[in-house]
């Protein structure tokens, strides 16, 4: 997936902390044609987290009758994979693995967060943040064809950095985002 922050990068300390300083900005009418939707942010007790429970644990129930045969790898893959719960017959199962791409807890609503998720589930992601940039940045073999979200110079709004790092990135920026202005933070 790929997540975003509504917050201006002024007001976004705490989103900076846990994601660094470095941001794009794209227009609003990129967000929408990549579908970007806004996260839920759900609270660990009420009467929405009990529904939100008791859906989970009746299509999870779905799920576990839906795979015939307890040993088939394939179909087990169904209760972490979307594609694979359809495939499976899971159906409510695959939905709610949708919108659980979408959900966080209330305690991280400060964020205010969009997402894109991607249709295709991959996996095999490193450990650590640095590895698994390395890994899809640039994307190689299949990661050139399958969940790519292309941003071109057009759609984006803005670059954000510290003002430390301003020189420094605008001479490395690609000629066609020479033009794209640069928001720095200080401090």
């Amino acid at each position: 997936m790929i997540s975003f922050t509504e917050l201006e990068p002024g007001n976004a300390a705490i989103h900076r902390e846990a994601f660094g300083d470095f941001g794009i900005s794209v227009s609003k009418t990129w967000a929408e044609r990549h579908n970007a939707q806004k996260v839920i942010y759900l609270d660990r007790k009420g009467p929405i987290f009990e529904a939100m429970k008791w859906l989970f644990q009746s299509a999870y129930e779905e799920c576990k009758a839906a795979i015939e045969y307890p040993d088939d790898a394939a179909l087990l893959m169904a209760f972490t994979n979307k594609a694979m719960a359809d495939v499976a017959g899971a159906r409510h199962w695959a939905r709610l693995l949708q919108l659980y791409e979408y959900l966080e807890p209330i305690e991280h609503s400060g964020h205010q967060e969009w997402r894109i998720v991607q249709p295709y589930p991959y996996y095999g992601y490193a450990d650590s943040k640095q590895e698994i940039i390395k890994a899809v940045s640039p994307p190689r073999g299949w990661a050139t064809h399958v969940n790519v979200v292309r941003v071109e110079a057009a759609d984006v709004v803005r670059i954000i950095c510290p003002a430390s790092n301003h020189d420094e990135l605008r001479a490395r920026l690609p000629e066609v985002y020479r033009n794209v202005p640069l928001q720095c933070l200080e401090g």
